[in-house]
């Protein structure tokens, strides 16, 4: 039987691809909800949990803390390193910490009790950061004796040293500018909010910039302030960390003379997270092209 269509057009098979049109940028309106104090030195990194219930902060006073991320009520501090912290990071199921410090060492806490579990002994030097593995069995730490080293936290035994780079490598990035940034490493954070991807950072003038991850475009710039007498709800040191939650708040940490973490609200974005007919349009569209 003979078909009755005509030949196909040469272009049927292959449809002119259609080009999306990037929506406009979502409006930041980044609010104090709160000031955390507890810290008596600079506050060098912030972490939420996975399940974005505690915020944990390690400082230059030896101690990590951990902190209801809603109400920012003091849960838990975590003593025992004899030097000033680096950094911290959460395991997956949100029940235990990793916190390097500047005495060389790794501890795994349980963060319910704020028990120290284990110690992880092996750098010769300053341990500048440390991450837990995607299925929470293994962590890997860097330090300034420029080696990596992955462990079994479950044991506190090294598994495995790896050589690190002792000079920068570069690599393809995109900028963000206008925020100063000269002396110290600032932490940047993404929030994948289901409306829009943003990066969040610090600056050393005191300020937190706030960027469309698409756009590049700076959507709010939260004033610090010169003291801590100051006017205004901004930190009165270089902020360097940054940590962000998908719904639509982020928690800051500065250095000595301010010392405190401070968590902020977006409450129109936090009212957009939950509502079902916003798509996760522009985050999922977020690319790496510059």
């Amino acid at each position: 039987m003979t078909s009755e269509k005509g030949p196909a057009s040469p272009n049927s098979a292959n449809p002119k691809p259609t080009i999306a049109t990037r929506k406009p940028d979502v409006p930041a309106n980044f609010k104090l909800a709160a000031t955390l104090k507890g810290h008596s030195h600079a506050v060098v990194c912030v972490q939420f949990s996975p399940d974005e219930a505690t915020l944990a902060s390690a400082s230059g006073d030896c101690t990590c803390k951990l902190w209801d991320s809603t109400s920012g009520q003091l849960l838990q501090t975590l003593e025992g390193h004899e030097k000033g912290l680096s950094a911290v990071c959460w395991d997956p199921s949100s029940q235990y910490v990793c916190t390097a410090s500047d005495d060389k060492k790794l501890r795994i806490w349980q963060a319910a009790t704020g028990a120290c579990l284990r110690e992880l002994i092996g750098h010769t030097h300053f341990v500048f950061c440390c991450t837990y593995s995607p299925k929470g069995n293994l962590v890997a730490s860097g330090g300034f004796d420029e080696v990596v080293r992955v462990w079994d936290p479950s044991t506190g035994r090294s598994l495995r040293v790896i050589p690190a780079h002792s000079d920068p490598k570069k690599a393809k990035s995109k900028q963000y500018s206008g925020h100063k940034n000269e002396s110290h490493c600032l932490f940047a954070a993404f929030m994948a909010h289901p409306s829009q991807a943003f990066v969040i950072s610090g600056s050393e003038d005191h300020r937190i910039f706030i960027w469309s991850l698409n756009s590049k475009k700076v959507l709010q710039v939260i004033p610090g302030k010169e003291s801590p007498d100051g006017e205004g709800d901004g930190h009165c040191s270089p902020v360097i960390c940054v940590s962000a939650l998908r719904s639509g708040a982020f928690a800051s940490g500065a250095l000595e003379q301010d010392c405190t973490i401070k968590l902020w609200r977006d409450e129109n974005l936090m009212r957009l997270a939950w509502r079902p007919d916003v798509k996760n349009e522009n985050a999922k569209g977020a690319d790496a092209s510059s």
